[in-house]
């Protein structure tokens, strides 16, 4: 199995059939006659013929942020197709509601974690088993099984600033308003090598879906829904015209808890969710607080109550 790797240069080759083939491939041939070894090794001169074996650098720099009435934001700093070095052939960005991994834990009967889970009661049925698997998929889920962010951006030489927004609000998509995701990517070179996994992002996409509206027809305006609160309340407010507006959570002494948007929106509806975190991501504790909109001259103030 190693000539896979040796050959192409891809370590994801190697890490499944290492995990799939059973402890006798290992040897030059079977007690069937056959030789897995050298299969594996033409199908990968077949399918990637190439002596170019340096995959992309690993992105370490994914972030992710809100863009009001429009969804979220992710930006990384491009890396090349070899290392560092040129231009990637194509950028790959998933996103899942489970913390996003290389590949998903082999069972380990010694901590009796990983997949499948053998633990008692086994799934003597096809719900049971849908069932568990739908239940580890809630702590983690692999890379190439989480879902495909569309039309990511194109590739730019290494270490260019690299931005794409994901539209929640206006475009039909798998992405949920006010939900937490986790985010990660790999980028591919010309000729089909893969880089290594991203640094993860978790974030809540804080939008709800559809939120955007015609214009306002007076001044600024700002609410919010629940209050009372816990854990979290959407705070939706209006912009009559084109211009920079800012989003920000005050405690009752007049202190800055969290900036929660800012930058330059064009007139209409937005909302954004506050999860009752400040902006160190500590839990901001019981009482009331104020959400201040500041738009050019006007400025709009909420009173909100927290209560843990």
């Amino acid at each position: 199995m190693n000539f896979d790797y040796l050959i192409s240069g891809r370590r994801d080759f190697y890490a499944v059939i290492r995990d799939g083939i059973p402890s006798h491939f290992n040897t030059w041939s079977t007690p069937g006659g056959q030789d897995p070894k050298t299969l594996n090794m033409w199908d990968v001169i077949f399918r990637h013929d190439s002596l170019d074996t340096v995959p992309p650098a690993a992105v370490t720099d994914l972030a992710v942020s809100l863009v009001a009435g429009v969804g979220v934001r992710l930006d990384f700093t491009s890396p090349g197709g070899d290392g560092n070095t040129g231009t990637a052939a194509e950028y790959q960005i998933k996103f899942a509601k489970a913390p996003i991994v290389d590949f998903v834990k082999r069972w380990d009967a010694g901590t009796q974690t990983g997949w499948p889970d053998l633990r008692d009661p086994l799934p003597y049925s096809d719900t049971a088993l849908y069932a568990k698997a739908k239940a580890y998929l809630s702590t983690e889920i692999s890379f190439w099984a989480s879902d495909n962010v569309t039309g990511e951006p194109a590739p730019v030489p290494s270490g260019t600033a690299v931005a794409h927004t994901l539209d929640i609000v206006n475009t039909a998509g798998k992405l949920e308003s006010n939900a937490p995701y986790y985010f990660a990517m790999v980028s591919y070179d010309k000729t089909g090598n893969v880089s290594g996994l991203s640094n993860v992002v978790p974030f809540t996409t804080g939008m709800v879906s559809g939120e955007r509206k015609a214009a306002p027809e007076q001044g600024a305006s700002l609410a919010n829904a629940p209050n009372p609160f816990n854990p979290s309340t959407i705070i939706r407010y209006a912009i009559p015209s084109a211009g920079r507006f800012l989003v920000q959570i005050f405690n009752s002494q007049g202190r800055l808890v969290k900036t929660l948007d800012q930058g330059v929106a064009k007139s209409g509806h937005y909302s954004v969710s506050w999860n009752g975190r400040d902006w160190k991501g500590a839990e901001a504790g019981s009482g009331v607080y104020f959400c201040r909109l500041s738009f050019g001259k006007e400025i709009k103030e909420l009173k909100l109550v927290l209560i843990r």
